[in-house]
């Protein structure tokens, strides 16, 4: 069936909408500003204490699994994290598919996404460099669906979202943050200074 049947053609599709979509995220970080005409709604975390590098650390150090040589924070440690790294999420509102909300079961059909709930979703994951472990924040925020931008728009359909993950050094200062879309494509990556000095 891949050879003979829809996926060549699908797969000529998608790519070429991965290399659009790669001109346009090229241009959009080459703007100055942003189009003034589109107004713009910003979703701020909760106010929290926001611990500096060294606290972060002395949390990771009294985290760590002797057992399992990584982090194994608490539920209130971990609430800590997320408070600490949460994100500024700011988005251009052409219409209701700009938002984020909460997302919900229906009866009838597949999960909704409740707008008049914005919610972002936070968990704790765990990678390796380098020989260690290295604990990340991972948030998700979800959108009620993905507008198409033409009648032969593959990518756009119910439901959208962005992942937003900060990995941390031993030293409690983020190494690296990375962005991707919850199905793992759109993986973008923005290394700190730290994190290049790391590597």
């Amino acid at each position: 069936q891949r050879v003979l049947g829809l996926y060549p053609l699908t797969r000529l599709a998608f790519a070429a909408g991965i290399r659009q979509w790669e001109a346009d995220a090229r241009a959009a970080f080459a703007r100055a500003t942003d189009d003034d005409s589109v107004p713009l709604r910003r979703y701020r975390p909760p106010a929290a204490p926001h611990p500096d590098a060294a606290a972060i650390a002395g949390l990771l150090a009294r985290a760590r699994s002797p057992e399992l040589a990584m982090p194994e924070p608490d539920d209130a440690t971990r609430a800590q994290l997320v408070a600490a790294f949460a994100p500024v999420i700011e988005v251009a509102q052409r219409d209701e598919a700009d938002r984020i909300g909460t997302m919900v079961w229906s009866d009838v059909g597949p999960p909704q996404v409740d707008v008049s709930r914005p919610a972002v979703y936070a968990r704790i994951a765990r990678t390796r460099a380098g020989g260690e472990s290295l604990l990340q924040v991972v948030y998700t925020a979800w959108f009620p669906r993905r507008p198409g931008s033409g009648a032969l728009d593959l990518l756009a359909g119910h439901l959208d979202g962005i992942v937003w993950r900060v990995t941390l050094g031993s030293d409690g200062r983020p190494l690296l943050y990375d962005s991707m879309h919850p199905c793992g494509c759109y993986h973008m990556f923005f290394p700190t200074q730290i994190g290049r000095a790391h590597v």
